[in-house]
């Protein structure tokens, strides 16, 4: 965040802070103590009725939320929110707000729900007094839930009917829908594990991977395509959530389908973030084949557990196909970009004909080059960490997986792809 930027913060939460001081409805206002929030407000003659308050200036305001509403999932999913939390949008030039439920109080559902959508209403003291009540009423729910509530018996034993409803239940609470997934296998002839109670080398270059997968997710948030001046900004998209499994990770974005480049940035995402993690495996002293493809697909809301034919393709892909250690990029990928490649910014033709080539079997797979970066002293690097694997390989056999990789390397192939490898 650059320095206006926090200063545009700071004054809206100044904003907000005098509008709550003026309303002299008995609130009692204190600065939040985490950083989830801006304020807690309890009232004067009932403490116990609190509410939080998350105050946000106009410019990128739903960047913002979005990044918000992630860290609210987190606490959902622990059953850490335990209060409304409402939300103010203001305008810093104007000094005039917005205000709506972040969290809202649901009766009917008998549980504090993260909104999706939002009907902001004017910041004034009645739009305030109206959601103040609604705070309250649910307060009162609460209460009497509280004393109709007696203690569960214990059931040790459990029928099909209540397992099926809580299936469905946690069905509901994931995602089920298009996603690009990728699977990625990280390759070593070491062991990953420990020998008397030492933590061996290749263990702690794998951890290092994930590692950098969460920096991604956590710090830099976004995959940035730029147009051929840097400083401008074509698309920007999540990052892709990512599961550990064993010595693979599986790459995982919902399809953004409100337009036809948010498609192809979706792709972009989960194949950028494949390419990187060939990148630190290859730094590392690890080989990467995997497969990425784009179909139904189901995960949970703890991101413990994928299913479908997105993740099962692409598992197939690397499983199958990959043996000579490439990221290949399935049908179902060849045909979205394909069927939206024509009609967008003619910069995301460069980032697809760049980054994608066809191998000699015809089939479509990242360019391991990319990772040179365009620079004799990083290519020469990363071509010696690719000799080390070598030299290390127990036969020739598995030499021989290396070689579509080495050469493509070696050959700082980086020239773009014709279009034609989409028909």
């Amino acid at each position: 965040m650059t320095e206006i930027e926090r200063l545009k913060e700071w004054r809206a939460e100044e904003i907000v802070k005098l509008f709550l001081l003026r309303l002299n409805i008995g609130l009692v206002v204190e600065i939040s103590p985490v950083d989830q929030f801006d304020f807690i407000v309890s009232l004067k003659d009932n403490v116990n009725i609190r509410f939080a308050i998350e105050v946000k200036s106009t410019q990128r305001f739903n960047k913002r939320l979005n990044i918000q509403i992630k860290q609210l999932e987190k606490y959902s999913d622990q059953r850490l929110i335990t209060m409304p939390i409402l939300i103010i949008k203001v305008d810093d030039i104007k000094e005039v707000g917005e205000i709506d439920f972040l969290v809202y109080p649901s009766v009917p559902n008998r549980r504090l729900l993260i909104r999706s959508t939002y009907r902001f209403k004017t910041l004034n003291k009645s739009n305030f007094n109206k959601k103040v009540e609604i705070i309250k009423k649910w307060y009162s729910f609460i209460e009497l839930e509280n004393k109709n509530n007696k203690p569960e018996e214990t059931v040790r034993f459990i029928n099909d009917e209540i397992l099926r409803k809580l299936a469905v239940e946690e069905i509901d609470r994931g995602f089920l829908n298009k996603a690009v997934v990728a699977y990625i296998e990280i390759i070593s002839i070491q062991d990953y594990g420990v020998s008397n109670f030492t933590i061996s080398e290749s263990l702690i270059n794998f951890i290092k991977i994930k590692k950098y997968l969460e920096h991604c997710t956590n710090i830099a948030k976004t995959v940035i395509m730029t147009d051929h001046d840097p400083n401008i900004i074509i698309e920007e998209i999540d990052f892709p959530m990512f599961i550990p499994l064993h010595n693979s990770f599986i790459l995982f974005l919902p399809l953004d389908s409100s337009n036809q480049q948010r498609i192809l940035a979706t792709v972009f995402s989960v194949m950028g973030t494949a390419l990187e993690i060939l990148n630190v495996s290859i730094q590392n002293g690890f080989a990467v084949r995997g497969g990425i493809d784009y179909d139904d697909t189901y995960i949970s809301k703890d991101g413990n557990q994928i299913l479908g034919a997105g993740f099962n393709n692409a598992k197939t892909l690397s499983e199958n196909l990959a043996e000579t250690y490439r990221i290949l990029i399935s049908n179902n990928i060849k045909k979205l970009i394909k069927e939206n490649l024509k009609v967008v910014n003619p910069t995301i033709f460069d980032y697809f004909k760049r980054y994608i080539y066809k191998d000699i079997d015809s089939r479509l797979a990242l360019n391991p080059a990319l990772i040179l970066a365009y620079s004799p002293e990083i290519a020469n690097h990363s071509l010696s960490k690719i000799y080390n694997i070598i030299d290390n390989l127990p036969d020739k056999k598995t030499i021989n997986n290396y070689k579509p990789l080495l050469e493509k390397v070696k050959n700082q192939d980086l020239g773009p792809s014709d279009i034609s490898i989409f028909d």
